[in-house]
């Protein structure tokens, strides 16, 4: 008789996929040396990273699993540590920043230039976003396929934010400019 145990890899991926909550991953690792190996990459594929909120993931484990990241979420209340981090299989990112910590901004710009492959990027900012910001997007971005913004662009910003892939050629964007 067969069991879930003889069902291929590919077909245990699939069922993840519509697991929802990383409840359920958590309980099947605990099941057997199997499932453990299948499912453990499910819970780092998406993450929402923030120190201030509870329950994180310190910098230590997050950069010995990077490897696993597809998509992740930062908090404006990460420290430096954090950014240092390079994630190879980085498709997503979400910023949210709905204030600017003292150095943020810069060490945003570069994790993004050590992250040229980003594919999709979800910006929610509050303060003005500076000229320097859009001008990594353009130049050093080549794959971005997706950018949802919130926020508000400099004035001095603006033609950089408009030569975003996707901005110019009706891409899904929400942004108020100054």
């Amino acid at each position: 008789m067969a069991t879930i145990l003889d069902l291929p890899d590919e077909i245990h991926l699939l069922i993840a996929k519509h697991l929802k909550t990383k409840i359920i991953f958590y309980s099947l690792i605990r099941v057997c040396h199997s499932f453990y190996s299948t499912y453990f990459p499910c819970l780092w594929s998406d993450l929402y990273v923030d120190p201030g909120g509870g329950k994180t993931i310190d910098a230590t484990n997050l950069r010995i699993n990077a490897h696993l990241v597809d998509s992740i979420t930062f908090s404006p209340s990460l420290t430096e540590e954090y950014y240092t981090i390079d994630f190879p299989r980085l498709y997503t990112l979400r910023l949210e920043t709905f204030y600017y910590p003292e150095g943020l901004l810069a060490r945003q710009v570069d994790f993004m230039r050590r992250h040229p492959f980003i594919r999709k990027l979800v910006c929610q900012h509050k303060d003005p976003v500076p000229r320097e910001f859009w001008e990594v997007i353009v130049t050093e971005w080549t794959h971005l396929e997706v950018f949802h913004f919130s926020g508000i662009v400099e004035k001095d910003a603006q033609d950089a934010f408009w030569m975003v892939p996707g901005v110019a050629f009706g891409g899904e964007f929400l942004a108020s400019l100054m």
